[in-house]
């Protein structure tokens, strides 16, 4: 009989028992006699709840991320034991941690919470990471530990999710982003001239929003060349860009502005600030690799969605990891390089892409199409492959090394910087050579109002 102390407390689905007496065996080798699964479903249910209500944590084994929506307590696929330790919970056991974990064959994902059930009060990230086993075992223990020390909880996973729009503030010493703003201009040149050609090429005067403008460099040469545009007006988040540009670039007919696009009352300002400048809506609105960098993008639709003409256009572009593929791949350098980017806190929520048409559908647009997907390094010229370089890996070794200062106990970013120590020299020789070919994950979408 498991001890009551720290019981840990361990269900699953049928199709993963496997998977689950395995964590269950591995727990028991480290925490003798404080692990409980049934592995007899059709045990004497007394025993089954005396445990859930002594237990300190449960642990649900689940290989279906869509099972796991404990937001709705009328999912049938969630186990009843999770709502049994949720509804009766005693007052020690309203002071527990509940950790779910989902696990397959190969990896586990894991999430952790707070012992209830919303997400808004973690004191740390919720993790979606695909790990090895045993790093997923050892960082479930560590929760453990760590919970049953009343100490503050430090993952040692990196978290993967969208984040707050502080892009700014952590990017700075990561890398040169005026010189990564120079390098998309090249690389994207031939690639955006395609998607705007098609909408800014026609008769009438425009009025053009560009969202995340930066130093203003990029929204000129994109769309001072179309005699269709009349007024550019770009926007950031940065009073520094923004004071650069208006230094650099506006006239009359140019204008910039700094403003949070998360804020509505930053965005109620602007609105006002538009109308004393005669600009009462905007016919296109472009929004270049942001959203990745944003926390509410289902907020920021709506809000731009104000200040976009009936009929007007919004052009979205920006990054999904899951299109990158590369071949040849040796030692699969590229798939983990990639993989590493996409928990760099500098480098936004690389499953962005993906997510963009429910947000345009949700927010009220129409007409939501797929204008490109990924871009190919095939047939480039050896300059353009290098300010694509420049632009998707150069700045990772930087950007990891400054994320573990900030976060110096994170021992699984240590070994990814270890690793990358010695494979990244050797992933560049790849990239460059006459024989490889990637293609980066890029997608493009154009709805209107």
């Amino acid at each position: 009989m498991p001890s009551e102390e720290g019981l840990i407390f361990i269900s699953y689905r049928d199709a993963d028992k496997a998977s689950a007496i395995l964590l269950a065996n591995w727990l028991e080798e480290k925490r003798p006699g404080k692990v409980f699964i049934c592995v007899d479903k059709g045990a004497i249910r007394t025993v089954i709840l005396n445990n859930l209500i002594k237990a300190r944590h449960l642990i649900y084994v689940c290989s279906r991320r869509e099972y796991l929506d404990l937001n709705n307590p009328d999912n049938n696929n969630i186990t009843e034991e999770i709502y049994g330790f949720i509804n009766n919970r005693s007052e020690k056991a309203n002071k527990a941690k509940m950790l779910i974990t989902t696990a397959t064959q190969q990896n586990l994902l894991i999430t952790y919470m707070l012992g209830d059930i919303t997400h808004e009060d973690l004191p740390f990230p919720l993790n979606e990471l695909s790990i090895t086993e045993k790093q997923g075992y050892e960082s479930l223990l560590n929760v453990i530990l760590t919970a049953e020390s009343n100490k503050p909880i430090v993952s040692t996973l990196p978290a993967i999710q969208r984040d707050s729009n502080n892009f700014y503030k952590k990017q700075q010493g990561d890398c040169s982003e005026i010189e990564r703003q120079q390098a998309q201009v090249a690389v994207f040149e031939e690639y955006d001239k395609r998607l705007y050609d098609k909408y800014l090429l026609r008769e009438g005067k425009l009025n053009v929003l560009d969202v995340g403008c930066g130093n203003g460099y990029r929204t000129i040469t994109r769309f001072r060349p179309y005699a269709s545009v009349d007024i550019i007006c770009g926007i950031d988040i940065s009073k520094k860009w923004i004071d650069s540009a208006n230094t650099n670039y506006s006239d009359f007919h140019t204008l910039f502005y700094q403003v949070d696009i998360e804020s509505k009352e930053e965005m109620k300002a602007f609105s006002t600030f538009i109308r004393k400048k005669n600009i009462d809506s905007f016919d296109v609105i472009i929004i270049s690799y942001v959203l990745l960098h944003i926390k509410n993008p289902l907020l920021v639709l709506k809000l731009l969605k104000d200040v976009l003409k009936n009929g007007g256009l919004i052009i979205i572009q920006d990054i999904d990891d899951g299109f990158c593929v590369a071949y040849p791949d040796y030692n699969k350098r590229h798939e983990r390089i990639v993989k590493i980017c996409g928990f760099l806190e500098h480098a936004g929520f690389r499953k962005s892409g993906r997510q963009i048409p429910s947000y345009l559908s949700s927010s009220g647009y129409e007409n939501i199409s797929v204008q490109e997907i990924g871009l190919s390094t095939l047939g480039m010229s050896h300059e353009t492959k290098e300010n694509v370089f420049r632009m998707f890996y150069e700045w990772i070794p930087s950007s990891l090394n400054n994320q573990i200062m900030r976060h110096p106990q994170n021992t699984y970013l240590k070994e990814e910087k270890h690793w990358l120590d010695k494979n990244f020299d050797d992933f560049e020789t790849d990239f460059f050579s006459s024989n490889f070919s990637s293609i980066l994950g890029t997608v493009s979408f154009v709805a209107t109002k």
